[in-house]
Order: C-alpha cells, then structure tokens, then sequence
C-alpha cells in the first residue's frame, strides 16, 4: 500500500502559511503529490478540476469557512477523505465537521508523528474507498457483459419465431378467429421483446464506447420534421395536433444518427403518454451558447416523486393510466446517455393530467 499512498494526491487549505510550510515540509518525504492553498475558493477551483485523496482543511479561515470548504466537496460526491485542522479544538466543531463529512479532527498544535498518523489513516480509508469503487465498476462491467451476450443470443430465435407467426398469419393459413388474435398477439408480445433488446444494446454500445461520432455542423431543423412524418400513424391515431415553434434552419454541432435517435425517443414518448385529441409541442431556439431544444406534451403527465427516476435502466411508471402503453424503459436512458455525450443538461416539468416537458440544453461549442 506504500506504493498507492506516494501516489495520492493530498490538498492542505490553511490561511497561516507557517502551517502550510510545516505540513509540506512533513509530508513531503512520503508523498509525491502535495498542494497547498491559503482560501478555499482556490482549493475548491483545484478539486473541480482534479482528482484529490486527502484534504486537510483549516476550520476558521476568511472568506469561504472551513465547514462551507466541506459542504462544497461533499456536494461533487468525490469521496475526498477530509481531515480538519483547527486551534479551535472543541467538542461541537468535531461534531460538526464530522456531520457535514470530516472522516478525522487534528488539533493545532500537532506533532509531525500526529499528522503521519491522520495521513496515515486517511491513506488506508481512501484506498478501502477505491477498492470498493474498483469492485463495484468490475461488477456493473460483468453483469452488462453478460446482459449484453444474452441479448445477442436473444435475437437470433426471437426474429426467427416472429417471421413464423407472420407466415401463420398470412393468406396461405386462412386463420381466422381466436387463432388469428392470439398470432397477433404473439407477434406484438415478441415485437416488445425485439424492441428491448434492440435498447439494451444500444445502451450496452453507450456504456462502452459512447454513441455520438463524429461532432460536424448539422441543420437540426429537418431531423426534426423527419421524426414527425415517422411518427404520423401514431399521431393520427391519437388525434393529435403537432405545433412546431422552430425556425426554417438551425444549425447546430452534433451527430446525425444520435441526434435522430433522441428526437425519436422524445417525441415517441409525447404521443404515447397523451391524451386522445391532445397536442405535442416542439421548440427549437437557441443564443451564442446554448441550444434549447423543448418536447412537450399535454397528456397524463408524471408525478413528481418519479421525476428523478425516469433516467434510471428499465424503470417506467406502472399505473393504470399506463398499463396498457408498451414500453421498455430504457428509451429515456438512451436519451439522457446521448444528451452527455453533448455536455448537454435535461429538466423534466411535469403535472399528473396537465402533460410533460423535457427541457434540453446543449452547449454551442463541444
């Protein structure tokens, strides 16, 4: 473990430089990667940017404290293992810094054997923290992996019995009846099965390798209108009314086939989930940094308790309102995989019975 901890990068927030200077001087001749700063506005620039182990943080500095210092790391979810330092060594500000996500407290003034053995300890919980990080990522990859093999062996004899049901349901078989209804059926059972498999290894694809190709000036506007016409059955059997508020051109950095799968996924949602006679509403608008791209629609709209959820693999909102609509819930995921690979950022608003909006940014420049 030796070898790891020279290789941990640890961050030393003090605004009294003699404790900055000491620290470094200590700390020095173990660790490699050691950086100090006297506030933590630059500390915190630093852990945006980087990958950080260790931070001993003084508690009462000017400007931003040392709890806000913690409060703020906490909140980008890194696992930093925090350490605080401070003259002002009562019970609550250890309570304190504990509760807001300090693993240790140091009291100033320390011995060097003192701040060896607080590094030494926050060596060994930031590498408990990696391997656990590192098993968990091994165990994701195996159980795509396998998800991703089975789907492969899925659609061989999946393709294979839905053009046997097509032929049973042909002129040349004469079934009619109760036959009849259940080959169709069959068939669109089978057709949703085909329909999850094809998302799950698109999904897969994203995961691996990312989707999106090449990044080239694209008129968006079209791709919109395409995924419309393609969508026309759908929209005429709900009665729908399509508002377009979009210009004649927009150009835009992305990727044709990506971009197509996302307005597919969006819009695909906005007939499904409506209401008969409803309307689906597309805006396109945009300044020198960003594209907002909105889908909405007027239909059953969502709870706000699954809201955060909508993203997640296979999740799909079972009530009765929407037992009866097919889905595979992994359409939004697909979608959300794509808007990252754009930088981009998604909002959801939506009422139960008034509609849904996803609201879309994308930055001008990738």
């Amino acid at each position: 473990m030796e070898d790891t901890e020279k290789n941990f990068t640890i961050l030393i927030v003090d605004d009294d430089p003699a404790i900055r200077h000491v620290c470094l001087s200590i700390l020095k001749k173990q660790y490699s990667n050691i950086f100090a700063f006297e506030n933590g506005v630059e500390a915190l620039d630093f852990i945006e940017k980087n990958s950080v182990d260790i931070l001993l943080i003084d508690l009462k500095m000017p400007g931003m404290s040392g709890h806000e210092l913690i409060e703020r790391v906490t909140q980008l979810n890194k696992e930093i293992v925090i350490i605080v330092i401070t003259a002002y060594a009562s019970i609550e500000n250890a309570i304190e810094a504990m509760q807001k996500g300090a693993s240790d407290f140091l009291a100033k003034p320390f011995t060097p054997d003192e701040l060896r053995f607080a590094i030494k300890k926050a060596s060994d919980k930031r590498e408990l923290i990696l391997q656990r990080a590192r098993a968990l990522q091994e165990k994701r990859e195996m159980e795509e992996n396998y998800l991703s093999f089975v789907s492969h062996q899925l659609k061989s004899p999946l393709s294979a019995a839905q053009q046997l049901l097509y032929l049973l349901e042909g002129e040349n078989y004469k079934i009619d009846g109760e036959a009849l209804d259940i080959v169709e059926r069959a068939i669109n059972r089978i057709s949703e099965a085909n329909r999850l498999v094809n998302e799950w290894l698109v999904v897969s694809r994203l995961e691996k390798s990312g989707f999106v190709g090449d990044f080239t000036d694209t008129d968006i506007v079209p791709l919109i209108l395409q995924e419309i016409e393609k969508h026309r059955e759908g929209i005429i059997r709900n009665k729908l009314e399509v508002i377009t508020e979009i210009p004649q051109s927009y150009i835009m950095k992305t990727d044709q086939s990506s971009m197509s799968m996302l307005l597919s996924n969006l819009i695909s949602n906005a007939i499904k989930y409506n209401k008969n006679g409803g309307k689906v509403i597309i805006r396109l608008r945009g300044d020198e940094k960003h594209t907002i791209l909105e889908i909405e629609d007027t239909g059953i709209g969502i709870k706000k308790e699954y809201i955060p959820r909508l993203f997640s693999k296979f999740f799909r909102v079972r009530d009765e309102k929407t037992k009866n609509i097919e889905g595979t819930g992994l359409g939004l995921v697909i979608v959300k995989k794509i808007i990252d690979e754009h930088r981009g950022d998604i909002r959801v608003e939506s009422e139960p019975d008034k509609g849904t909006k996803f609201i879309i940014s994308f930055p001008r420049t990738i």
